[in-house]
């Protein structure tokens, strides 16, 4: 995988730690909120993202209030 790609999807992973951070939102309330599990949420935020499906991150966002679209 190029390494513009993977500094790309880890930057979606920090983003979504940033924001359950501000928000207080512990992982297990995250997985609550998003009906994806804590692990996955974890592994996501750490830049472990094999196997995490983008429909799980959509989820993710989605629950967080987040859009994934680039901005321009």
């Amino acid at each position: 995988m190029p390494n513009k790609m993977i500094n790309d999807i880890n930057k979606l992973g920090i983003k979504v730690r940033t924001a359950r951070t501000k928000l207080n939102w512990s992982m297990e309330y995250l997985s609550e909120k998003s009906n994806v599990s804590r692990s996955t949420i974890a592994n996501f935020e750490v830049g472990r993202f094999h196997g995490i499906s983008l429909i799980n991150v959509m989820k993710i966002y989605k629950a967080l209030g987040l859009n994934l679209q680039k901005k321009s």
